[in-house]
């Protein structure tokens, strides 16, 4: 993501790149994370006008999607632990990602101060 979000195509990813990253997420983006996804889901309808909790079938779609999930598969994994092989090469291979992930942890508790005072969208109004 790192690389995604800096634009760069090849090469090292370095911390420079990370923080460029960061400043594209900060400026450019609405932040969700997974596991607050009922509540990146009412950012999401403040930020864009989403009148989802005012119709029905919308509203049970969502909460389906937070029950249920959805492009889930159903094969066992194998748990992996934090002191684990498998789980240290991981990390070292995106540590720039993994820093990049706690930013934007933080950037959505920031973007949920401003959205709190935000009230949802009703139905027949547009938000701009």
């Amino acid at each position: 993501m790192t690389r995604w979000l800096s634009n760069a195509r090849s090469g090292e990813v370095t911390k420079q790149h990370l923080n460029l990253a960061k400043e594209v997420l900060r400026t450019k983006f609405v932040v969700g994370v997974f596991p607050n996804l009922e509540k990146s889901i009412e950012h999401f309808e403040k930020y864009f006008g989403w009148q989802l909790v005012n119709r029905p079938h919308r509203k049970k779609c969502v909460e389906e999607l937070i029950s249920v999930g959805a492009n889930m598969h159903t094969t066992p994994n194998e748990e992996i632990t934090t002191d684990s092989r498998g789980y240290n090469a991981l990390r070292k291979k995106n540590q720039l990602d993994m820093e990049l992930y706690s930013y934007a942890q933080q950037l959505f508790q920031e973007q949920s101060e401003y959205f709190k005072n935000i009230p949802r969208p009703e139905v027949g109004t547009l938000a701009l």
